[in-house]
């Protein structure tokens, strides 16, 4: 096991490549490719959208759409005129040099980052590939520019993702699981003579190589590490800290930045070669730091941090989305100016080779005809040779100005190509609404409460209008593309609007004049028949002169209660005089109502059967009285309570189940009495009102009130 040896030395002297000239680094717009994640509104509603985006000093210009894929890992092409990214499965290039992007190879399955050689030749890519059996296995591959060659640099040597070109694009430091153990590799660039450099000092990814080329930094576990490219001074650059992420090296190779986990989140550290530490960011959740081609600055992702706070509200007067949860930060090295630059994530600086011109342009619009300039275009090291202008209509031009007028009003991406007296060449960029803004027109027409509006007479200068959008005044709107829309008012005035969006997505907004609207209300009526205590009432005789009476609440004098519908029934709990109040609303929310007072009692019930059966027993019998009680249509009444005398004065009780019925014995009498009798007193229930003059017995046997059981 290496022994780990605290040292502050990052570089060796070694001699650097060549840098962009001081001058091209003060006059050159700074170029970062990143992923961008925003919602916007689709055909179901909100949604998440991503883009590749191309950041170009304080303009970011979304540039491929990415559908909601997050991760399109961008890697630039030394000569700046490409982007090479992946959709997680396929890998693709954006030729900024016409706006479009196109399938690279569809011959592996891309997992992970993708990253072009500095000789611009190749570009490396960590991705899965069928290992024959049905299955994936992650390996590292290089794959020419033009898509022709897909070259397999590892075969199940247990490949982690983590990997980096060195600076001269001869090798690649690559992550290798060794027996269960990840260890750092190095590889030639074909991937030959693969050769471990650490041995069980925690190695964890995040490969990142020095300026020079001769030392390798990495994530060891617990902090940052580094060792030289022959395996040798395996070192801790950055004790003290939780270190989890790549450190990055400054161009000159005096500093290095990395992500601090010890608070809980990353934030970002820059290290000197003395071993001091600058907190540039202190207190900002981060990610993702990338030094700036002149090592001035960092560009790194704030993550939960949002640069609008909200977005704007879509013309058409839909709700505002919710704002982006990242953003990319700027700062320099030294922790001043901390400042925002645009949104998303994984930011990735273009570098500028020595002697390449910058493009750079201005565009002005009045409707669809534009003015471009593309005086903001050089060439530090001599001079500009020719303009190429392709307007992003499918149309082009040359020279250092030109105009054009698009046919159709809408959002282009114009691109400026310059080429240098060398031969060299640059692009750029820009997202240009060359479109007149539409104007709103509208009619209405009512004819009691119902108005109806159209917006056809609304038009579009330079283009059509594809989209109106309502709002009434009475809170309530219409969204969708046609012109014409009916809608129904309450009695009132009020304002309504109309909003239009053209094909370019322009918008324009007008208020109406206001209208006053006179709507009949609803009459309400109903009726209602109460039997004991349950009353049915029906008010589908209520009406609308104008409309519909759509909706039904009712009071049965408690209150409102919840009870809705036209027609139902309800019982109450206690004899009494009630007021039944219904309210009855139209189509248009407007309300009327009508009450009437009901006079509930207590159903009546009686005895409908009453029998009686004795049995003999050696020295006594036995007498049973049968008692069925029924309701005021003879129905059977259960849970009633009948009470009752024998001749002798003695009492007796009984309660009736399901079936209306309940019997009552009495017993050991004397074999010396021949009969007995036995006379109903009444019966109660707590909802029942029990009447004796009803009392009776189909069969004949009893009057319903008494009966007399003989000894057999």
């Amino acid at each position: 096991m290496k022994k780990f040896i605290l040292v502050t030395l990052l570089v060796t002297g070694a001699v650097l490549p060549a840098a962009p000239s001081a001058s091209e680094q003060q006059t050159r717009v700074p170029l970062i490719a990143n992923d961008w994640c925003f919602p916007r509104i689709g055909e179901g509603g909100w949604e998440t959208a991503c883009f590749l985006s191309v950041i170009e000093g304080a303009l970011q210009t979304a540039v491929v759409d990415m559908g909601n894929l997050s991760n399109s890992y961008p890697t630039w092409s030394p000569d700046s005129l490409r982007i090479a990214f992946t959709d997680g499965r396929y890998i693709y290039l954006y030729d900024r040099t016409t706006g479009t992007s196109s399938m690279l190879t569809d011959a592996i399955m891309s997992a992970g980052p993708l990253s072009w050689s500095p000789d611009g030749r190749r570009i490396a890519a960590a991705a899965a590939i069928a290992d024959g059996t049905g299955g994936w296995v992650r390996e590292l591959v290089a794959i020419t520019p033009d898509g022709m060659n897909v070259e397999r640099l590892t075969t199940n040597v247990g490949f982690t993702g983590d990997y980096a070109w060195s600076p001269s694009g001869s090798a690649l430091a690559f992550g290798r699981a060794a027996d269960g153990v990840q260890e750092l590799y190095l590889m030639n660039a074909d991937g030959s003579n693969q050769t471990r450099l650490t041995s069980n000092i925690g190695f964890a990814g995040g490969v990142s190589f020095s300026p020079a080329g001769d030392r390798i930094a990495f994530n060891c576990g617990t902090t940052i590490c580094a060792v030289n490219v022959d395996g040798t001074n395996a070192v801790q650059l950055a004790p003290g800290f939780t270190a989890a992420a790549t450190a990055s090296f400054s161009r000159d190779g005096r500093q290095i930045a990395f992500l601090d986990h010890s608070a809980g989140y990353g934030e970002v550290i820059v290290m000197n070669g003395d071993g001091s530490v600058i907190r540039v960011a202190p207190g900002s959740p981060a990610a993702t730091p990338r030094w700036s081609p002149d090592g001035a600055s960092l560009a790194f992702v704030l993550e939960g941090v949002q640069v609008q706070g909200e977005y704007a509200c879509p013309a058409d007067g839909s709700p505002c989305g919710p704002a982006p949860a990242d953003s990319i930060g700027l700062v320099n090295a030294d922790g001043t100016n901390l400042r925002y630059i645009g949104e998303g994530t994984n930011p990735t600086w273009y570098v500028p080779q020595p002697g390449q011109p910058a493009a750079a342009f201005t565009a002005e619009c009045t409707g669809a005809a534009c003015t471009f300039s593309a005086a903001g275009s050089f060439d530090a090291d001599g001079s500009l040779a020719s303009y190429e202008w392709k307007f992003g209509d499918g149309t082009t031009g040359t020279g250092a100005t030109a105009v054009h007028t698009y046919a159709t009003g809408g959002t282009y991406r114009p691109v400026l190509i310059v080429t240098d007296n060398d031969g060299k060449r640059d692009a750029t960029t820009k997202v240009v609404v060359a479109n007149a803004a539409p104007v709103a027109s509208f009619t209405s027409a009512c004819d009691g409460p119902s108005c109806t509006f159209d917006g056809s007479a609304s038009a579009d200068a330079d283009g059509a209008v594809v989209h109106y959008a309502w709002t009434f005044g009475d809170g309530t709107y219409a969204d969708g593309p046609g012109a014409v829309v009916t809608h129904r008012y309450a009695s009132g005035t009020f304002t309504a609007t109309l909003w239009v969006r053209d094909n370019g997505g322009a918008g324009s907004a007008v208020a109406s004049r206001a209208l006053t609207v006179v709507n009949a209300l609803p009459v309400a009526s109903f009726s209602v028949t109460c039997d004991g205590l349950t009353c049915a009432y029906d008010a589908s005789a209520s009406s609308d002169p104008d409309g519909t009476a759509q909706g039904f609440s009712w009071d049965f004098g408690f209150g409102p209660g919840g009870y809705n519908g036209s027609k139902g029934s309800y019982k109450y709990s206690s004899a009494g005089t009630y007021t039944i109040t219904v309210t009855v609303t139209d189509d248009t929310g407007q309300t009327s109502s009508a009450s009437q007072t009901v006079t509930v009692v207590f159903p009546p019930m009686h005895v409908g059967d009453l029998d009686g059966s004795s049995v003999t027993l050696a020295k006594s019998w036995n007498a049973t009285v049968a008692i069925e009680v029924h309701g005021a249509t003879h129905g059977k009444v259960d849970g009633a309570t009948v009470t009752g005398t024998w001749e002798n004065g003695s009492t007796a009780a009984c309660s009736t189940d399901g079936s209306g019925r309940c019997s009552i014995t009495r017993t050991l009498i004397p074999r010396s009495i021949a009969s007995v009798r036995f006379t109903v007193n009444g019966a109660t229930r707590p909802d029942f009102l029990f009447n004796a003059a009803g009392n009776h017995d189909a069969e004949g046997d009893s009057n319903g009130t008494a009966v007399t059981i003989k000894r057999q």
